[in-house]
């Protein structure tokens, strides 16, 4: 995001525990201070289970995964209108990075 500060981004990060290192405590609030980032906290892994019924098995919570929608996506729009989907988050950081890149192209 630092390489992009003109875009036009809504960022939501939403953190749960799946690991033990992953405790609402030790949380990183401040990792992604980008002010186009809303985070939050889902303690249940709703968004987790709702995004694996649709994107996944069913069977395994959605986690370490970016999820990238078209301007003008309105929460809970089906998955396919996804640009670009990647897990985990660092191994999949260059698909992520060029689906953003993407974005900024002009369209004709």
């Amino acid at each position: 995001m630092e390489r992009h500060p003109e875009l036009r981004l809504k960022v939501y990060a939403v953190w749960f525990h799946m690991v033990w290192t992953d405790s609402r405590r030790r949380w990183p609030e401040h990792l992604i201070s980008d002010p186009r980032v809303e985070h939050f906290w889902d303690e249940e892994k709703a968004l987790g289970r709702w995004y694996s019924d649709r994107i996944s098995d069913g069977k395994h919570v959605v986690w370490d995964t970016f999820l990238l929608y078209p301007p003008g996506t309105r929460l809970g729009a089906p998955p396919e209108s996804l640009l670009a989907l990647g897990a985990t988050i660092v191994e999949a950081r260059e698909e992520l990075r060029k689906a953003v890149e993407e974005l900024e192209r002009p369209r004709t």
